[in-house]
């Protein structure tokens, strides 16, 4: 007697087991079908133009490397340029002895070489400082949906600045080493040889530096005036700009009066 009722028991449980084993079963494949087709109409929204802001999310990424990366490549040649810049710009000291001519050649060079040796340190110094930026300034949004538009987004003067300081500097290096084989060759044949050189890569370069500007958007000519349109609006701003910006207007003014004043006593 106690047995069948053991077997009753036992036999109950497991009916009620496998009923419940047998409406998970029909449970499942229906989740499942209501998981897929949630997926496949959200695909389908998709593809008709809905859901525009999930793909634009995808092709969202953080371009702060890249950034810091562009930096950096200027940084470094700009660095080396400036100690070059002020090892040779008091190379060539002006003598009493030297014709009109030479006199004028060096004072041109010395010119141009204090202007690449500032040129390029306002290359590094902007270039540290935004790379410094990028890596600690919460106000700088890390994703973008291009490098352009992260550049744009976030700083755009200083990556104009960098830019425009570093290139200007290099050709004011190059037209000053021109001159300096000039006055420096003895021979008149090489030094107009050695002079030709430098005009034919100073050329070549500046239609390099046009045609990559033209390809960003513009040229060299925009560069400047961008340059130029945003150092002032920061002068408004900035009474450091403002001060820089005076200082510069005040030294080209200044040279521009007495050039031809020392021309006139040649």
């Amino acid at each position: 007697m106690k047995m069948r009722q053991l077997n009753t028991i036992l036999l109950t449980i497991a009916l009620i087991a496998c009923q419940c084993c047998n409406a998970a079963s029909l449970a499942g494949p229906q989740s499942v079908a209501r998981m897929s087709l949630s997926s496949s109409s959200r695909f389908v929204t998709a593809l008709q133009g809905g859901g525009k802001g999930s793909i634009d999310e995808a092709t969202v990424k953080d371009y702060s490397g890249d950034a810091a990366a562009l930096f950096g490549n200027l940084r470094v040649p700009a660095a080396l340029f400036a100690g070059a810049s002020a090892g040779a710009a008091f190379a060539m000291p002006i003598g009493s002895a030297d014709s009109a001519v030479v006199g004028a050649v060096k004072r041109a060079y010395a010119l141009l070489m204090i202007g690449a040796l500032s040129c390029q340190i306002i290359a590094v110094v902007v270039a540290t400082l935004a790379m410094g930026s990028i890596t600690t300034s919460s106000s700088i949004s890390r994703n973008a949906a291009s490098i352009s538009e992260y550049l744009n987004g976030n700083l755009d003067f200083e990556w104009v600045t960098a830019r425009f300081n570093f290139l200007m500097g290099i050709l004011m290096f190059v037209m000053g080493s021109g001159l300096r084989a000039w006055v420096s060759i003895a021979c008149p044949v090489m030094a107009k040889g050695a002079l030709g050189i430098i005009v034919s890569a100073t050329c070549l370069a500046i239609g390099f530096i046009n045609r990559v500007e033209v390809g960003s958007g513009g040229g060299l000519v925009r560069l400047f005036t961008k340059f130029q349109r945003l150092s002032f609006e920061h002068v408004r701003k900035d009474p450091f700009f403002a001060m820089a910006y005076i200082c510069s207007a005040i030294t080209w003014i200044y040279i521009s009066v007495n050039v031809p004043n020392y021309l006139q006593n040649m």
